[in-house]
């Protein structure tokens, strides 16, 4: 199956500096050959500016290649989740620049995969012949309808508000580490942070949140695909440093990743049971990378959620699961 079935744009570029493989004008025997990431954007001004901000950053990975694939032609969401799908099969992760939600949203299902929403608003996405399982990072509150916030407050347990990221920075890691697709929009952040980007306020997500953030999806072994909204403004040199300098930081968390450690096929771990006064509840750690689990039994199926070390021991010292815990098992 030839790389270019997916009509990925060669860029106008002499030299490559920081990218392992470029799919420029001048180079036709370009193709995706080992694990890595392939950086793929549409074919606005912003997205010139990415790809020249990243050239300022140095290669530090040795155990992924990062491609430069250049611009996807084709944006529906039959395209869009063939090009994951077969990307994802030679062990890469496309991080899109130029992808709109109601896109990625359809490309779920045919992915059988979840979707995580970073923004400062909650966007519920529909289709209409299948669920699209949701989640929400970094919404803020006066910007959300009540009812909305009360649906995720009871239900969704791997949401998190801004003031939650901030108050409990330790449930990131295991909430990054469940997410599959993902979609990021650009008001998520501080308008210091994107100047010119339109509906970002003073308060939103920091620089350094999001490259931490970045380098957990990076060690994440589910994930699928990582895009960022259409950008018609130009916006600033400084939003297309942040994209920039997230992409890197995804690539040293890849560069880090080990074997996969998910409990479902990885039988290296430990198991723990706290008995409370409704249920046995257990966790599961991996002997390798110490990464935690809940998990429950739902028939003849065992489910896991990514849990926080710190879950555990609040469980210990409680005698009761965390509200996220708590969701988790009566869902």
């Amino acid at each position: 199956m030839p790389d270019n079935q997916f009509q990925l744009l060669p860029i106008d570029r002499d030299k490559d500096i920081f990218f392992t493989h470029s799919n420029n004008l001048g180079n036709e025997n370009f193709s995706f050959s080992t694990k890595g990431i392939a950086f793929i954007t549409d074919t606005t001004i912003f997205s010139s500016n990415v790809r020249k901000c990243i050239e300022n950053f140095k290669n530090h990975f040795k155990n992924i290649s990062l491609y430069d694939a250049g611009i996807v032609e084709k944006k529906d969401s039959d395209s869009l989740s063939s090009l994951i799908h077969v990307l994802n099969q030679k062990g890469i992760i496309p991080f899109f620049i130029g992808i709109d939600l109601d896109i990625l949203g359809n490309v779920c299902p045919i992915l059988n995969s979840n979707l995580y929403q970073i923004s400062n608003k909650i966007t519920n996405i529909t289709n209409t012949s299948n669920f699209v399982k949701n989640n929400f990072i970094a919404y803020q509150r006066h910007l959300c309808e009540l009812d909305d916030i009360f649906e995720i407050e009871d239900n969704y347990y791997n949401a998190l508000s801004l003031g939650k990221i901030r108050t409990y920075p330790y449930l990131v890691e295991p909430v990054a580490r469940d997410c599959q697709l993902l979609h990021i929009n650009l008001d998520a952040f501080r308008s210091s942070e994107c100047p010119n980007i339109i509906g970002t306020l003073p308060t939103g997500l920091n620089a350094e949140e999001l490259c931490q953030l970045m380098k957990y999806l990076g060690s994440a072994n589910d994930l699928k695909a990582i895009c960022f909204n259409s950008c018609e403004l130009d916006g600033t040199i400084e939003s297309s440093k942040l994209i920039a300098e997230a992409l890197w930081y995804f690539a040293e968390g890849m560069n880090l990743q080990q074997n996969y450690d998910h409990p479902s096929k990885n039988p290296d771990y430990s198991q723990f049971t706290i008995t409370t006064d409704a249920e046995d509840i257990e966790f599961i750690k991996n002997n390798t990378t110490h990464r935690w689990w809940v998990k429950k039994t739902a028939g003849n199926q065992s489910l896991y959620m990514a849990c926080a070390f710190e879950e555990y021991e609040i469980c210990v010292s409680n005698g009761e699961p965390t509200d996220r815990i708590q969701k988790f098992l009566n869902n």
